[in-house]
């Protein structure tokens, strides 16, 4: 199992909460890699709530499928991005409630010495913006978050994952 009991309990609430309230949720991940879109569907029944789950690591996947914009002067990893990739989400679902993930969970500095990345940045390893969008009286509202986490990549997508999860609980 990939996932701690913690986190498929957690999961599981937030699952059962969506689905009292007839919710249907959908996730936009980047720097988790779909590891919370994963955590959701190895729930049995998950089916009954969980509509879509996207990875858009490349930016162009952001622009095209999530209509992200101002990639070019804000990044991938910023609120507005998170924002937007929440938003987008909720509405190509035809979800009732998206959570968005992006984030710098580390770079790997022999392949970027090695030249394979050609646009470094100058954000910090372990900043992740976290956005919740859902509908209240049909109007979308949006919750985004900063983290700052600490480890490495692995430890920084589990602690995105967590600190989702946290997010989603306390807009159930």
């Amino acid at each position: 199992m990939i996932f701690s009991q913690q986190q498929l309990s957690l999961a599981t609430n937030i699952l059962q909460s969506c689905w009292q309230k007839n919710y249907k949720l959908t996730c936009a991940e980047s720097c988790t890699g779909g590891l919370l879109s994963a955590l959701f569907t190895e729930i049995s029944g998950s089916s009954a709530v969980f509509e879509l789950g996207l990875v858009t690591y490349a930016n162009q996947h952001k622009i095209d499928l999530l209509k992200v914009e101002n990639l070019q002067q804000e990044g991938a990893v910023s609120a507005s991005t998170a924002k937007q990739m929440a938003i987008n989400a909720l509405k190509l679902a035809k979800a009732d409630l998206a959570i968005a993930i992006s984030g710098l969970a580390g770079v790997n500095k022999q392949f970027f010495i090695d030249g394979a990345l050609s646009n470094p940045t100058t954000k910090s390893d372990g900043l992740v913006f976290i956005a919740v969008a859902y509908y209240d009286r049909n109007q979308i509202i949006v919750k985004t978050e900063k983290y700052n986490f600490i480890g490495d990549r692995s430890q920084v997508r589990l602690s995105s994952i967590d600190s989702a999860l946290q997010l989603l609980q306390s807009i159930l």
